[in-house]
């Protein structure tokens, strides 16, 4: 079962809030993602490169359903989850099962795939989503899925940013 999100603390120079979120299944991130604040950012740190289709396009379902603002990706085939992600929120907008509160407006992703982890942070802690799309941003999530690599890294860098 995953588990809450942690806080971390806040960021001084854009005042927003950062949680620390572990997803264990990616295929089931609904419920821990329903617990975030509508108009989050998610840092989604993730291996993703021998993901299947089916985690990944389970996971942006999720990311969108739960009133995502941005997503930012980063992680060996971070490539991947940006691509699911957008794919998705067209296929939703194709099929008329968006969530009615998308405003016509796309979801901004990004991925980091050339950067180190501190830069992709420091995108997340900035990014505006498109006009009018999923109300205001004041969190950013960095969302780890099935990661522990990485756990001394991210713990470092959200120090250093919470001060």
């Amino acid at each position: 079962m995953d588990a809450r999100p942690e806080p971390v603390g806040r960021d001084a120079e854009s005042g927003r809030d950062m949680l620390r979120v572990r997803i264990d299944d990616p295929s089931d991130a609904t419920g821990v993602l329903e617990r975030l604040p509508r108009g989050y950012v998610a840092l989604v740190v993730w291996d993703a490169e021998h993901a299947t289709a089916d985690e990944l396009e389970a996971f942006s379902n999720a990311l969108i359903a739960t009133n995502c603002g941005c997503v930012c990706a980063w992680g060996d085939g971070c490539e991947e989850v940006e691509d699911s992600v957008d794919w998705t929120d067209v296929m939703l907008e194709v099929d008329g099962t968006r969530p009615p509160d998308a405003d016509g407006d796309v979801l901004l992703t990004s991925q980091h795939s050339d950067e180190t982890f501190e830069e992709a942070l420091e995108l997340a802690l900035i990014i505006r989503p498109t006009s009018g799309y999923r109300g205001p941003t004041t969190v950013v999530a960095v969302l780890e899925v099935t990661q522990e690599k990485y756990d001394d890294l991210i713990t470092r860098a959200l120090k250093r940013c919470s001060g």
